[in-house]
């Protein structure tokens, strides 16, 4: 009758283990996950992504970027703008309009758009440039160099746009984005499908990480203070992967890191709670358990266990009469 009772309302009555174990147990956790995230990264990214043709959207990107002309190349693969690496020894035209003119005569969308024409139109108009006696256009006499830069960057700003705006590089950088974000949001998820719910159900379908089970840290029903079920463990991790992955994920491609704020009401859930119990918890009715002083009984209790979890009930009801 005492036990009935005490399930009904759900009385926690096992030790809790402290939040520095649990936060320690779980930090080891997370950083073996995050081996096996950059392990099934890297399989994927060697293995898998060449044959969705990756690399060579990437090269093709690149290449479109170095014949451009507005960018300077390094290692033979970093981009860098003429602004970011502006030579102060050559003048503003040499730094920047020699390559605007090779650019918007020599890309195809430049040619069929007849961009060449607009830029010298543009810079007659700018009332910084003139022709000269053999029709070349020339910096007015007096025009300081500052100004002339100026003008010449903004229309260098002009020229990366309008490239930018390559339906080739858009399509592609749309292409690498995507498998980029999918190849880490899967491998995450497997990785934590591993740490949290694999290992969970192979250590004997105890449901706790390996971390929690070296730091002897339990896991149990709230209804019956046994060891949680299967199902109950299925639920806690789906919980706790919704919750602490897969919800912050999405978030994140919409509105940034605003999605951690799933993360950080789990964790101060976990601090002020009584029982120190996450979402994951309420979800599944479960808790975890310090089992260096309280034994957790099996679903399928023998009458060993019904005398183990009895002397347990009684030393702690004594302990705390003792205490008052």
């Amino acid at each position: 009758m005492e036990n009935t009772n005490q399930n009904s309302k759900k009385t926690l009555t096992l030790n809790k283990p402290s939040l520095i174990r649990r936060f320690v147990s779980g930090l080891l956790d997370f950083l073996v996950g995050g081996v096996i995230f950059f392990g099934l990264f890297m399989l994927t990214f060697y293995a898998i992504f060449p044959k969705l043709h990756y690399n060579e959207k990437v090269t093709e990107t690149i290449n479109i970027y170095k014949n451009s002309g507005l960018y300077k190349i390094k290692d033979d693969r970093e981009l860098i703008s003429i602004t970011d690496d502006y030579d102060d020894s050559k003048t503003p035209e040499q730094n920047y309009d020699t390559r605007i003119i090779y650019f918007y005569t020599t890309n195809e969308r430049c040619i069929s758009g007849n961009k060449i024409d607009w830029y010298n139109n543009n810079k007659l108009n700018s009332t910084l440039y003139e022709k000269n006696s053999e029709g070349n256009i020339v910096r007015k006499e007096g025009i300081p160099d500052q100004n002339a830069k100026d003008y010449l960057k903004a229309q260098y700003e002009y020229a990366v746009k309008f490239l930018d705006e390559d339906p080739t590089i858009i399509n592609n950088s749309n292409y690498i984005y995507w498998c980029m974000t999918l190849g880490i949001g899967i491998n995450i998820s497997l990785a934590a499908i591993i740490i949290y719910y694999v290992i969970p159900l192979c250590i004997k379908k105890k449901g706790v990480t390996l971390f929690q089970l070296i730091f002897k840290i339990g896991l149990a029903s709230q209804k019956t203070n046994k060891q949680a079920k299967v199902s109950q463990i299925t639920i806690r991790f789906l919980g706790l992967f919704i919750v602490s992955f897969l919800a912050p994920m999405l978030l994140y491609l919409k509105i940034s890191y605003f999605g951690l704020i799933f993360v950080a009401l789990n964790l101060i859930l976990l601090c002020v709670t009584k029982n120190h119990l996450g979402i994951h918890d309420y979800l599944s009715s479960t808790y975890l358990v310090d089992t260096r002083s309280s034994y957790i009984a099996p679903n399928i209790r023998t009458r060993n266990d019904d005398i183990r979890y009895e002397d347990e009930q009684r030393e702690e009801r004594l302990n705390r009469l003792l205490k008052k």
